[in-house]
């Protein structure tokens, strides 16, 4: 079943619901991102970590599937900005897409980096060895290295209090 006969099936069937127009564009909304997920989870445990920033990572993935991002950013309402609202949204994709806590972690502050202009993945990029170990573990060595920003200190602040709420960690 593809991503579009979902949404026909669902429009097919309004008449047999009571609701508002609000009411039938959110649950149509609501189907597209759930389908959109399950597209990308597989994918999601089948890549792993990758050394790439959170919205980098899940554009790969909907590219290798095939499907549109769209409907997951806005109904979790992430953008680029780099707000706690859009952390919280980016933390709850990544559960659903089957990503453990510490990379969940890797692949946002990757991003916080990036926002503030520190080359984190240009150096992991150019000597990938440096740290050691696994891309994880090398990512996780760099960030720690950070010099973090204010903003960004709160964009971590509540990076962590989004895991503890999704994860439980």
């Amino acid at each position: 079943m593809t991503q579009k006969s979902i949404v026909k099936l669902f429009e097919e069937n309004l008449d047999y619901l009571e609701g508002t127009e609000e009411f039938d564009a959110r649950c149509k909304k609501a189907a597209e991102v759930a389908w959109t997920i399950r597209q990308l989870r597989p994918l999601a445990k089948q890549t792993g970590f990758t050394r790439a920033p959170f919205l980098g990572y899940v554009n790969h993935l909907a590219r290798k599937a095939g499907v549109l991002l769209e409907p997951v950013m806005s109904w979790y309402e992430i953008g680029k900005a780099g707000t706690p609202r859009e952390v919280v949204g980016a933390v709850r994709v990544a559960s659903l897409l089957g990503v453990a806590a510490r990379q969940c972690r890797a692949f946002l502050k990757l991003g916080f980096a990036e926002l503030q202009g520190e080359p984190v993945l240009a150096l992991l990029k150019a000597n990938p060895d440096a740290a050691g170990g696994e891309p994880l573990e090398q990512c996780e060595t760099a960030l720690a290295g950070v010099q973090w920003s204010k903003e960004s200190r709160e964009l971590i602040a509540a990076l962590e209090r989004a895991v503890k709420v999704e994860y439980g960690k």
